[in-house]
């Protein structure tokens, strides 16, 4: 890893650490452990703009996160399982969608509001 991807990671990680929202996720395939994760969480509440994310719809919640974090998760989504996650302290949510997001290393999913 280049000194640049380094220092965007880092990055990366201090933003999550004191702005973002630890979340946890348990496959829907029967048996998995629970995998937590420090993640970016954004519910909308006006529209916005999001550079280099297709089909968007600016009023729908979403959280960011590493690609190494939630290992399978983008597999699952994008096989069409129903995948659901838990930003603590927010609330529950459905996965729409995962999205990569132009530097290749952060995923973007999009959220549904949803019950336990």
């Amino acid at each position: 890893m280049n000194i640049f991807d380094n220092a965007k990671r880092k990055t990366f990680d201090v933003v999550t650490q004191v702005m973002g929202y630890d979340a946890k996720w348990t496959s829907s395939v029967s048996g998995s452990s629970e995998l937590t994760a420090r993640v970016g969480f954004k519910e909308p509440s006006e529209k916005q703009e999001l550079s280099g994310i297709d089909s968007w719809n600016p009023n729908e919640p979403f959280m960011e996160y590493r690609v190494d974090f939630f290992d399978g998760l983008k597999t699952r989504v994008d096989a069409g399982n129903l995948e659901h996650v838990e930003i603590v302290g927010v609330g529950y949510f459905a996965i729409k969608e995962i999205q990569t997001k132009v530097d290749g290393e952060v995923y973007v999913a999009r959220l549904i509001r949803t019950t336990p």
